[in-house]
């Protein structure tokens, strides 16, 4: 399961509330066996929740190498995601439409190092084209 609650995580994790996350996991952990969270400030919340070994299976947030929508700060976030020991899965890959293809892929599995990747696309030949350069960074074209 991947719960996007939007910034609340974030923002409950910053005011010290991992008593509402804790139970909100709980809900979802007695009926999925894997909960993944999503995460908009990965830089400071996911050292947080680590630091609380809150029970989550692993992470989901923006990962691209102009570091659009990463906070605080791209380096910060990269730093974060190299060494936790939970899978991350990278959305916003491409930037929303400023760093496309191949080479957005290349930079989130290759260079950051994460597990998966989320991406949306607008129109069929956008997806056929991601996909492929998707597909032939990790390997499987």
């Amino acid at each position: 399961m991947v719960a996007d609650p939007g910034a609340e995580i974030d923002l409950l994790a910053m005011t010290g509330r991992f008593d509402l996350i804790r139970a909100y996991l709980k809900f979802l952990h007695d009926r999925f066996d894997t909960v993944i969270t999503s995460v908009h400030h990965a830089g400071i919340t996911i050292p947080l929740l680590e630091e609380e070994n809150i029970p989550v299976d692993g992470y989901l947030t923006t990962v691209n190498r102009p570091g659009t929508f990463m906070f605080p700060t791209r380096d910060m976030v990269i730093d974060v995601i190299r060494n936790v020991n939970k899978p991350v899965i990278a959305i916003k890959p491409m930037a929303g439409g400023r760093y496309l293809g191949q080479k957005a892929f290349e930079y989130v599995f290759n260079e950051v190092g994460v597990q998966a990747s989320m991406f949306g696309m607008g129109t069929l030949e956008q997806v056929r084209e991601t996909t492929t350069a998707a597909r032939q960074v990790l390997g499987v074209a």
